[in-house]
């Protein structure tokens, strides 16, 4: 018996879960699409009495707000097949492997989610921003450098905290949701605060580490930890991501019955 990946018993646990959940995932997504209008509409200047000076169809918060509710949505489906000790035993002894498990979490957390959100902003955006362009008389651009940049990290720095809250709730057995929040908290500050004030203090000082970049130094001896070079928000969720992914496996199999 083929007991790592078998592919009709993982098409069998995708199709359960969905089956389980499948009036979540639709009713989420009508919420979702309703969402990204109002966040479209409020975002943006509609008074024609007050022409901006410089006409740009702003999607930024949009995009940061759809991508948060869309990754919240599908911890909350996951959660409730978890959510409960009698859940969790029905979970973990149902007849998949470790890596089917794992492997039907990564589905719906990562392509379907993005899809899901993709699809909303494909729905909600070209109408608004036909309206915008009529509105004025415009013709407008949807993205700048600078957003596609912010939109990138934000993919990353989401599916980094969707990661975390994952591996807390197989880690923690009461108040995972709140173990885990504090868990997330304390990692920040000792990221972005902690960490670079060692460097500073112990590291810098030592011979060899002195000829870093000069804004990284800069920033170090000025205590602006916000804007270290080395320390940005994209570096930190690039590896930490798969950190979390493969100690949810070990997670998933250390309770597998």
């Amino acid at each position: 018996m083929n007991n790592i990946f078998s592919v009709k018993r993982f098409a069998l646990l995708v199709r359960k879960q969905w089956l389980e959940n499948y009036l979540l995932f639709v009713g989420s997504f009508v919420v979702l699409v309703a969402f990204d209008f109002f966040v479209l509409y409020q975002n943006n200047d509609w008074n024609v009495n007050h022409k901006p000076s410089y006409f740009h169809f702003n999607i930024s918060a949009t995009y940061i707000l759809s991508l948060g509710i869309s990754a919240v949505f599908i911890l909350l489906a996951y959660f409730r097949i978890i959510n409960t000790h009698t859940k969790q035993i029905a979970y973990y002894t149902q007849p998949t492997s470790a890596l089917e498990k794992l492997a039907a979490t990564f589905l719906f957390m990562v392509p379907v989610m993005l899809i899901a959100f993709g699809a909303a902003l494909s729905i909600s955006i070209p109408i608004m921003h036909s309206m915008y362009d009529s509105f004025y008389h415009t013709t407008t651009t949807l993205f700048t450098k600078e957003e596609v940049s912010t939109m990138k990290d934000a993919i990353l720095v989401f599916l980094t905290l969707q990661a975390l809250i994952l591996l807390g709730m197989h880690t923690f057995k009461r108040y995972a949701i709140v173990k885990t929040s504090i868990a997330i908290i304390i990692l920040f500050i000792f990221f972005f605060y902690v960490l670079p004030g060692m460097t500073y203090n112990w590291v810098l000082p030592i011979e060899g580490f002195r000829n870093g970049s000069f804004d990284t130094i800069s920033y170090l001896r000025n205590h602006e930890y916000g804007q270290i070079v080395y320390k940005g928000i994209p570096y930190l969720p690039s590896y930490l991501v798969f950190v979390c992914w493969i100690a949810l496996y070990f997670k998933i199999k250390e309770k597998q019955l």
